[in-house]
């Protein structure tokens, strides 16, 4: 019966979880009115920071949404500071592993920009990630780094807010001389305009004086810090107060004030859901149910403060070991020989710069050729012109045909070799600025190299494609297995496919037998099957079957990703789409199904789609079968009947 109670309780905090801050609330009223501009992009950002101690969850969905569109407006600025939001909101959900890595990131990306402010805020919560992980030591470090920059700037907001948080680890490691001093430092500083601080200061001062048994001191500081922090709705610091103050009852044997206290910050830490505050908070409600003689009450708290003390002692040590191994693993990377990593970045680095211009030169060799193919037939229908009208329209057509080749090389160049191009650079760029060392380069060479050479078995299929439409044979059909054509495109996005543990499926059989152009239909499969895997969710599954339909053999390709609505579904093979990110961000160019249903329909075929959101994605490609050939197997079986 008590696990039953429990488990109705967690319920309850769920529940709750569901209520946002009155500022929120009214950036998101606002945000309806803002189009899809910078502005929009920093409304987003000070939502995220609105949220992110009340309700972690929205404050990284709103993080995320910023960083989309910073990206999609190239606006550097914003997706940096997306991305340190994105860390922050990692660290109030208490997954300090990926808030590292986020944050990390967000220094890399602030590099160059020369907003000493972004530097500070990622500093700032760098250290907020190791004083979670008890490592207030190096927290401080941190904290103090980003207090000297705010300090620099002139910001009181940043530092108020460091001094507080270096008072806080201060109180941590039980140094209360130097928490008071920084603590006290940062209620001098704080004017009218940042009254709203004044709680979790206040609250703090009255912590080390309660730590300390100084309990005549601490209690008017933490009822002061209760009442502004009602003023300006700041639940964290409310929280704090009442359970702080009920400790206090408890000791002076005011049992009934305790309970009420208590029963106040179980309520407000229960809408916030925070694994920390609801452990705290039911382990003193217990306490003071225990003392009023409520011992079933109390044990069913004690209980479920075990259950989130057990969580959060998991968490931190999930994620010491971590950011730990991290930290180590740059340790030991700065003990090999400098001259040597040096040296061998340099050759690496020649021959990637030699392999990526010899790439990029033979693609506008291709689009060059396909230009200068174009002007010369032009010129050859200017001269034939005065000779027959119906030369020069048949030349028209064929002009045509060719500037739309050249248009189509451009496009599928642009939508699948932006990937390994962009891995490429990103290495290249990492390597002259000496971000990364010998080693990590050596672990992520062979990927690159692998990018590199599926890059180069689809251009040596675009050059084939190319040749056969300027020869004038548009299409090349012959009998194709395609369930050799689908095992080639899985081992080119084998890496996509482990990197999300997906599972996928070839249920085609070597009877499956289509007419039609092979080099079209693996680039078409190619397409279809990367989009499968960019929308899958982690441990999703792929499956490739096939049917058919009447003269024509159908591929199905099915997903159980996160599928899309009528809307996008209607017009996905009409036209170009503004390229949306994967589950884990990965990208596209937005016009590869536009090109697919072009190929197939080349191929007499046809391409369909069914999709719900949230169940993924069925795409159907149907094809001629190859009928001779099914004919032939089939003949000596009418013979055998007349035989007979």
């Amino acid at each position: 019966m008590r696990h039953l109670i429990i488990m109705i309780l967690l319920l309850i905090n769920w529940q709750f979880s569901l209520a946002q801050n009155s500022r929120a609330n009214a950036l998101i009223t606002l945000l309806d009115g803002i189009p899809s501009d910078t502005n929009r992009v920093n409304t987003l950002i000070a939502i995220s920071d609105a949220l992110v101690y009340d309700n972690p969850d929205k404050s990284l969905k709103y993080a995320i949404e910023s960083f989309n569109l910073a990206e999609e407006l190239e606006f550097r600025k914003g997706v940096a500071h997306a991305t340190n939001r994105i860390g922050r909101a990692y660290w109030s959900k208490g997954d300090m592993a990926k808030a590292f890595e986020e944050l990390k990131r967000s220094m890399i990306l602030a590099d160059g920009l020369e907003d000493f402010s972004l530097d500070a805020r990622n500093l700032g919560s760098v250290g907020v990630v190791f004083a979670a992980i008890d490592d207030n030591i190096l927290a401080i470090k941190y904290y103090t780094d980003a207090l000297n920059i705010y300090e620099f700037l002139g910001d009181r907001r940043g530092f108020i807010a460091m001094t507080n948080n270096i008072g806080k680890s201060y109180i941590d490691i039980a140094k209360f001389d130097s928490a008071e001093h920084y603590l006290n430092t940062a209620m001098s500083r704080i004017t009218k305009e940042y009254d709203f601080m004044k709680p979790i200061v206040l609250f703090n001062i009255g912590d080390s004086k309660t730590k300390q048994d100084e309990f005549e001191l601490a209690l008017p500081l933490l009822e002061q810090a209760l009442r502004l922090a009602e003023d300006f709705d700041d639940q964290r610091a409310m929280v704090r107060s009442f359970e702080t103050i009920a400790k206090i009852n408890l000791k002076d044997g005011m049992i009934e004030k305790a309970l009420e206290n208590t029963q106040n910050a179980v309520d407000l830490s229960r809408g916030m859901n925070v694994k920390e505050l609801l452990q705290i908070t039911y382990k003193t409600h217990s306490t003071a149910l225990a003392a009023a003689g409520r011992f079933d009450e109390a044990y069913l708290f004690r209980d479920l403060s075990s259950i989130y003390q057990d969580s959060l002692s998991s968490a931190v040590t999930r994620n010491q070991l971590a950011i730990f191994n991290y930290q180590q693993e740059q340790s030991e990377l700065a003990l090999l020989r400098k001259q040597s990593e040096v040296n061998q970045a340099e050759s690496e680095f020649q021959r990637l710069t030699i392999y990526a211009l010899s790439t990029i030169a033979i693609l506008a060799a291709l689009a060059a050729y396909a230009f200068y193919l174009s002007r010369r037939m032009k010129s050859k229908a200017n001269k034939s012109l005065e000779q027959k009208n119906e030369e020069i329209n048949l030349q028209k057509v064929e002009l045509d045909d060719l500037n739309r080749v050249k248009d189509k090389i451009l496009a599928i160049i642009s939508h699948d070799f932006r990937t390994p191009l962009v891995s490429l650079h990103s290495i290249i760029s990492m390597i002259e600025q000496k971000m990364i060392t010998q080693k990590e380069f050596e672990e992520v060479l062979p990927a690159v190299s692998k990018e590199m050479m599926g890059a180069q078995n689809l251009l040596d299929n675009l050059l084939n494609w190319a040749k056969s439409h300027m020869s004038g044979d548009f299409v090349k059909p012959e009998e194709i297995k395609l369930k050799n054509i689908v095992d080639e495109q899985i081992e080119s996005l084998c890496k996509s496919i482990e990197s999300k543990n997906l599972k996928i499926e070839n249920a085609l059989s070597e009877k499956d037998l289509a007419y039609a152009d092979q080099n079209l239909i693996s680039l078409v499969v190619r397409n279809i099957l990367s989009n499968s895997v960019k929308f899958s969710y982690e441990d999703g599954s792929i499956k490739i079957t096939a049917t058919s339909i009447g003269n024509q053999i159908g591929l199905e390709i099915a997903d159980d990703g996160i599928g899309m609505d009528q809307e996008v579904s209607a017009s996905l093979f009409k036209e170009a789409r503004p390229s949306n990110r994967g589950t884990i961000g990965e990208k596209g160019s937005g016009i590869g199904l536009m090109l697919c249903n072009d190929f197939i329909e080349l191929n007499k075929g046809q391409i369909s789609v069914e999709s719900e959101v949230g169940k993924g994605s069925v795409f159907t490609i149907s094809l001629p079968k190859a009928t001779k050939h099914v004919e032939e197997r089939e003949e000596p079986k009418a013979h055998e009947l007349a035989s007979a």
